[in-house]
């Protein structure tokens, strides 16, 4: 028994030995780059965005790492956060694991301003996770280029919905008992801190919410430079049918719902980036047909 006490205890002390050596030898993974980015529409002015994040581990073993979470940040400013992964086996060498990282579009608007012309920027990425072999907490910093393109695409989608053509006046120009021409006054501003170009437009009033009866169209190819900050007011013309109009807004006006409907698309570029923004507002049906009775020779 006596001759087993020196046995156990040098055991014990080079057991010792490798666990020390193993804990100093072993490092943080680093981050490489985010890549591979995929994001459906935003919600709430946040934008989730599904990446793989590229990241190096030089240490000679494989282990496993717990609550792994990222914080994406530029120029001191938190923009991004990933949902948090509760596992992961951190391999040797190179490899990519998938991650989901929701995207602040306000932040970024405030903080990204001058770099809305570009595809990428320098961000601090933090990584923070139980990933020690003592499964202590660690956290680790790195600049990685930031894909920012995505990110700055939907703010400018989300302002040019927001902010899309508004119809403001109608007045007729011409009109007899059969015809109404209508010009109607559309406004267009642009919030974004970016010019850009009205391509063209297309819409339709209908006189339901289904789309079914429409009593007239326009559309219009004509560019028009928005400059940022600005508004800038778009004629529009409408050339209405009287009769059918009238017979069409017969059970209409009797149902009491004598709102209508103009619906159409408005395509946008900016910077040789096209997007089309769909075009959709109630419009008062006193608002239309008034300007016509007012005209008529009843």
């Amino acid at each position: 028994m006596k001759k087993l006490i020196p046995v156990v205890l040098i055991s014990v002390f080079v057991l010792l030995i490798v666990a020390v050596v193993i804990l100093m030898s072993m490092n943080t993974p680093t981050v490489k780059r985010i890549k591979n980015i995929s994001y459906n529409k935003p919600v709430a002015s946040v934008l989730s965005i599904s990446s793989e994040i590229e990241v190096e581990s030089d240490n000679w073993f494989p282990t496993h790492a717990y609550d792994l979470g990222f914080t994406i940040s530029y120029n001191n400013h938190i923009i991004g956060k990933s949902k948090t992964i509760p596992n992961k086996r951190i391999k040797t060498g190179v490899f990519n694991f998938p991650v989901t990282v929701d995207y602040y579009l306000d932040s970024i608007q405030a903080y990204v301003k001058n770099d809305v012309s570009v595809d990428s920027i320098q961000a601090t990425v933090e990584f923070k996770g139980r990933i020690t072999f003592m499964g202590l907490s660690s956290s680790n910093s790195y600049l990685v280029w930031l894909p920012i393109k995505p990110m700055n695409d939907a703010i400018f989608v989300q302002l040019a919905s927001k902010n899309k053509f508004v119809l403001e006046k109608i007045q007729v120009v011409e009109s007899n008992l059969l015809r109404t021409k209508l010009q109607a006054d559309f406004n267009l501003s642009n919030e974004s801190n970016i010019d850009f170009n009205l391509e063209s437009l297309a819409c339709e009033l209908f006189l339901d919410s289904t789309q079914k009866k429409s009593i007239a169209k326009w559309s219009n190819s004509e560019k028009h430079l928005i400059k940022a900050g600005k508004a800038k007011v778009i004629n529009g013309y409408f050339e209405i049918d009287n009769i059918s109009a009238a017979y069409k807004s017969v059970d209409k006006v009797m149902s009491g719902n004598v709102d209508l409907l103009l619906s159409g698309k408005v395509v946008l570029n900016r910077n040789g980036d096209v997007f089309e923004i769909p075009l959709k507002q109630k419009v008062p049906y006193d608002m239309v047909f008034t300007e016509i009775s007012n005209v008529l020779p009843w």
